[in-house]
């Protein structure tokens, strides 16, 4: 969370008329993600805040004036670009190997969205929670899948597999699978992630 900061608001910040006259009236009016461009010895320097008027009332209860309170948001917007940058590019990986993200729980369940998953198979949300999903493995393929996933659950060891999925279109395609254990401080595992990689023109072409 961002800090309150005192800054000179009005040598840096062209105030709305509107605003302050809600404030006079006694409303709470509350600006997020405002941009502020400043220059600091010589360099540009980009703020973002969070602006909250609240009115301020005299002895006789009547608005005397009004309060801005700023808070500096700027290095939680710039964390969060940069995560929503790196998941871009990490999504942008997926699709660039014909890769398929997904995320299990602690157990080994599918549990909550997965939109890779439901777009390669079209399973629904109910049809691939918990072990669902492998109803989508080609029979011959489902129970070693099972048991190899559980086997690395019970080890917390990287998940290494191999086997074929019917696509939403009905085909068949071979998938290389590698999961791994994300850990809490304590050492217990807080989710899987996974990746399902296309490898069946690989394999057509090895035969």
């Amino acid at each position: 969370m961002g800090e309150a900061v005192a800054i000179a608001l009005p040598e840096v910040w062209d105030f709305n008329r509107a605003i302050l006259e809600a404030g006079h009236r006694g409303e709470l009016i509350s600006q997020t993600g405002v941009e502020m461009h400043l220059d600091n010895d010589g360099r540009k320097v980009d703020f973002v805040f969070d602006l909250h008027y609240t009115p301020v009332y005299d002895d006789h209860g009547a608005v005397g004036g009004v309060m801005c309170t700023v808070i500096d948001q700027t290095e939680q917007v710039t964390l969060q670009n940069r995560l929503a940058t790196s998941n871009h590019r990490f999504r942008a990986a997926m699709e660039a190997v014909h890769g398929v993200l997904w995320t299990n729980s602690a157990d080994g369940q599918m549990v909550g969205e997965q939109p890779g998953w439901a777009k390669l198979t079209g399973q629904s949300f109910e049809e691939y929670q918990g072990f669902g999903w492998s109803n989508a493995v080609h029979p011959d393929d489902q129970a070693e899948s099972v048991a190899s996933w559980n086997a690395a659950v019970a080890s917390k060891s990287m998940f290494v597999h191999e086997h074929r999925v019917r696509e939403k279109g009905g085909a068949w395609r071979t998938f290389a699978i590698r999961a791994i254990p994300t850990f809490d401080k304590k050492g217990e595992i807080l989710e899987w992630i996974g990746v399902h990689t296309d490898i069946t023109d690989r394999r057509a072409a090895e035969q």
